[in-house]
């Protein structure tokens, strides 16, 4: 196991991470942590933002299709918002 410690400058704090890969230097454990929790951050976003409340399909295939096609409804009502200037929120 291996324990990398980056400074955040953001937080003044120092951050531990575990890793098992001895292989990439700390910089870039710690980028990749990084990154993941942009992911963990997109996830929610979805799960808060664009309702599915049951799928087309279960394969693979049938869910990306289905949470792109929920996205691009998204976005376009959400443009189309800006572009009105509407006072609206979505309603759950």
């Amino acid at each position: 196991m291996r324990f990398v410690h980056v400074y955040d400058p953001d937080n003044d704090t120092i951050v531990v991470f575990i890793s098992n890969n001895f292989e990439v230097s700390a910089l870039e454990i710690s980028n990749l942590y990084r990154h993941r929790w942009d992911i963990e951050e997109f996830f929610k976003w979805i799960k808060q933002n664009i309702t599915v409340k049951t799928l087309w399909g279960y394969s693979e295939n049938a869910v990306k299709i289905h949470l792109w096609a929920a996205i691009i409804s998204y976005l376009t009502v959400a443009r189309i918002k800006v572009a009105c200037n509407s006072p609206y929120v979505s309603q759950r």
